[in-house]
């Protein structure tokens, strides 16, 4: 089993269910050593106007406290029997960087994970709603701001990359193409910087399901075995059953290709975590 799911999201984020203590108690009844809560953080890159345009999918700047508040109190309630840590999603906006810092410096969370929805070059909606942009373009600037993401060295993890082919489907060789470039610019990017990359349970499932997704994805794990960049593995779970979700088969895959160890984290600190 993969020791840790660092991924987890909770009802602050406005969607997800189940009450935080059931991701744990989940988490618990799998034989996890750690978990990580990494809720989204809402759009704070957006104005005021912004916003009443756009959907906010994340948390208010106000829940934080309590987030950070509640986990903390699990933190003691499970001590000794589980490690818990307290992190953040943040999108990643290039020239944002110091506005996400200065957020995570408000607490101590241990890490932070970055992930794309949104391309500013192509507007503000989530990227599987560029309905005037063909996938050549959505695919050539989601990789341009992955890199970016990578090599700002501002956030623990990147989370899923398979995010990109999960909503604007790899339906030709053209894109194929681009995608396998970008995804080995990536780990090598990844493997030259502070950044880990995350294995995602959803990105794994929707592998098991499309042929052009399972491609990627393979390529995606091969290119990690290649270039040994850290790594994560996290369910992305928005309801208690998720947490864990697919570990087993994952462990067997990535122990084939000689992955051997994950990342924990702890005050922004990285832990190597062996399978």
């Amino acid at each position: 089993m993969i020791p840790a799911d660092y991924h987890l999201h909770t009802p602050y984020c406005g969607h997800a269910c189940g009450e935080i203590i059931e991701y744990v108690e989940r988490a618990v009844s799998l034989g996890l050593k750690e978990v990580g809560f990494s809720d989204h953080l809402g759009r704070y890159y957006l104005t005021p106007a912004q916003l009443k345009k756009n959907w906010e999918w994340g948390m208010r700047p106000e829940f934080l406290p309590q987030y950070f508040n509640d986990i903390t109190a699990l933190q003691k309630q499970f001590d000794g029997r589980i490690k818990i840590r307290i992190g953040l999603e943040i999108d990643y906006i290039e020239g944002a960087e110091d506005t996400a810092l200065k957020i995570m410096d408000t607490l101590p969370f241990d890490y932070a994970i970055c992930s794309i929805h949104c391309l500013p070059s192509l507007g503000w909606k989530h990227i599987a709603h560029y309905n005037k942009a063909s996938p050549a373009v959505i695919y050539k600037e989601y990789f341009k701001a992955a890199r970016a993401a990578i090599n700002s060295n501002c956030f623990q993890s990147l989370a899923h990359l398979d995010f990109l082919w999960r909503y604007v489907p790899c339906v030709n060789d053209e894109l194929k193409n681009t995608a396998l470039k970008g995804i080995e610019q990536i780990v090598k990017a990844a493997s030259k910087s502070k950044t880990a990359l995350e294995i995602n349970s959803n990105g794994f499932f929707h592998a098991l399901n499309d042929p052009a997704g399972q491609i990627l994805y393979g390529s995606f794990l091969d290119k990690i075995s290649i270039h040994k960049p850290s790594v994560t593995v996290g369910s992305d779970a928005h309801e208690p059953g998720g947490a864990g979700w697919l570990f087993e088969d994952i462990c067997k895959i990535i122990k084939a290709k000689g992955i051997n160890t994950v990342l924990g984290f702890e005050q922004r600190e990285s832990v190597e975590i062996e399978i």
